[in-house]
């Protein structure tokens, strides 16, 4: 089994191209172990690079916390903490596209199946003005580092096999 300090370290490997990181940030009374922002700016122009046709910026925030086992008390917990950081966050504008707030879980120990079924249930999703203004969506990932495992909503079905591949042996 990989301890949850090489696992987070393979993950903050993996931010380190595109994402801002910052280790041990306490945010809404909950002590993360890593937090990551990415904000990409995507701009059209014409001839030259100040005649701007139109731009749109997405933007991700992560924030892993390491437990030693998962309660249904802490899960509510961690995502409400991830509902207060789209508040905090994310700033809806004209050139606004998206924003992704990702809650990382790496449990050292097995996590029961209720666990397991209330990652997959979780929801929230935002519009804003009518998605003129973009919208946001929370994903939430839950990683068993005792069966290898990554279980997540269905907003982080596409982020899974980023984090399951850390498992990985090389």
């Amino acid at each position: 089994m990989m301890n949850p300090e090489d696992y987070i370290e393979k993950v903050e490997n993996s931010y380190k191209t595109h994402f801002q990181i910052k280790k041990d940030l306490n945010f809404s009374r909950e002590n993360l172990d890593l937090f990551a922002k990415c904000k990409i700016v995507n701009i059209r122009s014409m001839i030259t690079e100040k005649d701007i046709i139109d731009s749109f910026e997405t933007n991700e925030y992560c924030f892993v916390k390491d437990v030693e086992s998962v309660s249904e008390e802490f899960l509510q917990r961690f995502s409400n903490m991830l509902v207060k950081a789209e508040d905090e966050y994310v700033v809806p504008h004209k050139d606004h596209k998206s924003s992704y707030i990702t809650g990382i879980i790496v449990s050292k120990t097995p996590v029961d199946e209720k666990m397991k079924n209330y990652v997959k249930k979780f929801k929230f999703a935002k519009a804003y003005k009518f998605y003129w203004y973009g919208w946001c969506d929370i994903r939430l990932v839950l990683v068993d580092l005792a069966n290898e495992q990554v279980v997540t909503n269905k907003a982080g079905k596409i982020v899974r096999k980023v984090y399951q591949k850390h498992f990985n042996k090389n």
